[in-house]
């Protein structure tokens, strides 16, 4: 099957979705117009404010083609050809847009800004994020701002979680980064599961039908502790039969090609168990929420 081809089915497929799927989501759960998103309902001129709808539109392409054209090759020039990516994305564009009447040192300087603005905006989403992360992990609902304990409200204030957070990055990029790497799909995926169970429980608790996610949902996670329990039993059995040396460093050259070390091996054994905990959280919060009664409402 040549690529023109399976270009073509894909259209095909993905639009059949947006007509025929997309048209029954939104018949099923409805859609209101008028309904406010959070950053109108949160608006703290922080982490939630409005943008205009072009700006919106930007952030969601970019999020939604960076896995594949977008994201994969700058992630593929972190291993070595951030030459070569550079000069398609700006030489190669700025000559292009050449053809058609623009001046190529002013085409280059756009493009170039333009990368630019990729690679900063992915990092300040990437730290916001993470921050959030590390917020929630010390966050009670049940606890108001100004009860916190002195040791929470430093955990929890926004500058220490965002320092904290860059600074483990860095820490973690320094000892090996690319030791982790090959778990990087299970984790992205182990969020693609948890955003299936929040919406099912949205669904449930919102008295909406759901179960159109139940498949996925149970795929999804199957997929994932599958992978892990892969790795963790091929990492585990290398470390005992002597597979990965132990040598300083994460990783060694063997015949040209990079390989583990003993290190880096122990470094990614424990990430798989992390995140195969993780997903073992996930899977039992998601159970009690689906399965569990609601609390009923409090008297007056």
């Amino acid at each position: 099957m040549n690529g023109l081809l399976m270009m073509i089915i894909a259209i095909v497929v993905l639009g059949g979705a947006y007509l025929i799927y997309g048209r029954y989501l939104a018949k099923t759960w409805g859609i209101d117009p008028k309904a406010k998103t959070p950053a109108y309902e949160l608006e703290d001129g922080a982490d939630y404010v409005p943008a205009d709808t072009n700006v919106v539109f930007g952030h969601q392409f970019a999020s939604i083609a960076g896995a594949g054209p977008i994201n994969g090759p700058i992630q593929a020039a972190i291993f070595g050809w951030v030459p070569v990516l550079l000069w398609v994305l700006i030489g190669g564009v700025s000559n292009f847009l050449q053809v058609i009447g623009l001046p190529k040192d002013v085409v280059f300087t756009l493009i170039n800004l333009a990368v630019s603005a990729f690679a900063l905006t992915s990092l300040d989403s990437v730290a916001r994020v993470g921050r959030l992360s590390f917020q929630e992990l010390f966050l009670d609902a049940s606890i108001k701002d100004e009860d916190m304990g002195p040791v929470r409200k430093v955990l929890t204030n926004k500058y220490f979680a965002t320092i904290i957070t860059l600074v483990l990055a860095y820490l973690l990029a320094k000892a090996g980064y690319a030791s982790i790497w090959p778990l990087f799909a299970s984790a992205n995926q182990l969020l693609s599961a948890l955003a299936l169970v929040a919406c099912a429980v949205f669904l449930k608790r919102t008295k909406r039908k759901g179960f159109m996610l139940w498949i996925p949902k149970v795929v999804m996670i199957a997929v994932i502790f599958t992978a892990l329990g892969m790795t963790i039993w091929q990492l585990t059995s290398g470390l005992v039969d002597g597979t990965y040396a132990w040598i300083s460093g994460m990783t060694t050259m063997v015949n040209g090609a990079s390989v583990l070390t003993a290190w880096g091996a122990c470094l990614q054994l424990v990430f798989a168990v992390l995140i195969l905990a993780l997903g073992v959280v996930v899977v039992i919060q998601g159970v009690k929420k689906l399965f569990g009664k609601e609390a009923a409402p409090a008297a007056a």
